[in-house]
C-alpha cells in the first residue's frame, strides 16, 4: 500500500521551502502538488503539469506514467489537455525526488469550475490522480512507496477565487480523497470535512506542529505513525 505524507489543512499554511524541506528529510519517493489555474482570459481551458525540466531518469519515467493516466482520462472526459511543461517553480526546484505540479482545470473558466465543483467529477479525478501517483511510483521501482501530497493552498492562502469558489477548499478536498483512496478507501470528503473527518473507524492522529520542539522531531514522529497504519492531518497549536 502507497504511503502518504499530508502536512497542510484548511487551517494550516506551510511555507513553500517548508513543504520541499519536510518531503526532502522524510525521503519520500514522489512530490505531487495539486492546484487550479486561474487566468485573466475566461476562455482558458484545460489541464496541464510541471517539472523542473530535469532529464534525470526518475523523474522522466515518474513523469510519463503520471500524465498517460491522466492523459486517458482527460481523452475521455473531452478535457483539452495542456501537456507536459517545465517551469522553475520552488517545491519543484528544492525537492530531490521526483516531484510534479499539477494545474487541476481552470477556476477562473465557468465550465471547468461546474465540473470543479461537480461531486462525480471530484470523485472520478481523485480515482485517477491516486491511479496516476501508483502509476509514477510504480516506474521508478516504488509500488508500496511513499507520497507527500501537496495542497498547493491552505490556511491564510486562499489561492484563486471565483466568486464563493476558493482554491484552497478545491484542492484540500482533493488531496484527502485522493489519500484516502491510496491507502485503501474511505467515503468522499466533503466540504465541511476537510483537514479534519478522514476515514470513518479509522485510526487519524493530528499533527499540531506547536507540540514539537523542531522539525526533526515532527518528521520522526510522523513516519512513526505512518508506519503504525495512522491517517494524518496537520493544524497550527
Amino acid at each position: 500500500m502507497v504511503k502518504v505524507i499530508l502536512m497542510q489543512s484548511a487551517d494550516t499554511y506551510l511555507t513553500l521551502s517548508e513543504r520541499a524541506n519536510i518531503a526532502n528529510r522524510a525521503k519520500v519517493d514522489l512530490f505531487i502538488s495539486i492546484h487550479e489555474n486561474s487566468a485573466t482570459n475566461k476562455t482558458a481551458t484545460g489541464y496541464e503539469d510541471y517539472t523542473s525540466g530535469t532529464t534525470a531518469a526518475a523523474m522522466v519515467a515518474a513523469r510519463k506514467a503520471f500524465h498517460n493516466v491522466v492523459a486517458q482520462f482527460l481523452q475521455n472526459k473531452g478535457i483539452r489537455n495542456r501537456g507536459m511543461k517545465t517551469a522553475s517553480y520552488q517545491v519543484l526546484r528544492q525537492t530531490t525526488m521526483p516531484a510534479i505540479l499539477v494545474e487541476h482545470l481552470f477556476i477562473s473558466n465557468s465550465e471547468d469550475l461546474k465540473l470543479q465543483t461537480n461531486p462525480q467529477f471530484i470523485e472520478e479525478s481523485a480515482q485517477t490522480y491516486a491511479s496516476a501517483i501508483r502509476a509514477a511510483l510504480k516506474s521508478i521501482g516504488k509500488p508500496n512507496g511513499t507520497v507527500y501530497l501537496d495542497a498547493g493552498h491552505g490556511g491564510h492562502d486562499a489561492g484563486a477565487v471565483n466568486g464563493k469558489e476558493f482554491e484552497k477548499n478545491h484542492v484540500l478536498r482533493q488531496v484527502l480523497r485522493i489519500k484516502q483512496i491510496l491507502e485503501g478507501g474511505g467515503e468522499s470528503v466533503s466540504s465541511d470535512s476537510i483537514g479534519y473527518k478522514i476515514v470513518e473507524g479509522a485510526k487519524v492522529f493530528r499533527i499540531q506542529f506547536g507540540r514539537y520542539a523542531t522539525e526533526e522531531a515532527m518528521l520522526k514522529a510522523t513516519n512513526e505513525l505512518l508506519q503504525q497504519g495512522y491517517l494524518l492531518y496537520a493544524e497550527p497549536l
